[in-house]
């Protein structure tokens, strides 16, 4: 009954993120593994010395908000950084120009 219950709980869209990042060699592939293997690596609680760990966690940085996926990571990762007195601001998705602020008057 319990299985049932789980079962039917999850919806096909919830399954997109995990199909999608199954493509190996993709970007976004890429991306889901430095953001997991980031918050993977912070459990080990001497993550802010290891220079594997701060690549992987600016790589995420770089690529979470192009596919969507800070959601994901991003309270595991926030908490690791804080940790290590770093930033977890994800850089703006790529899908456009940044917003630039005007200097003249309406």
């Amino acid at each position: 009954f319990a299985a049932t219950a789980v079962q039917a709980a999850v919806t096909p869209q919830d399954n997109v993120d995990v199909l999608a990042r199954q493509a190996p060699g993709t970007p976004q592939f890429e991306c889901h593994s430095d953001c997991g293997n980031a918050l993977g690596g912070s459990r080990s609680g001497r993550h802010c010395d290891n220079s594997t760990w701060t690549e992987l966690f600016e790589e995420c940085l770089e690529c979470a908000n192009q596919f969507n996926i800070w959601r994901h990571y991003g309270n595991g990762l926030t908490a690791a950084a804080e940790a290590c007195g770093l930033s977890a601001v994800p850089s703006p998705s790529t899908g456009g120009a940044a917003p630039v602020e005007s200097t003249t008057a309406p």
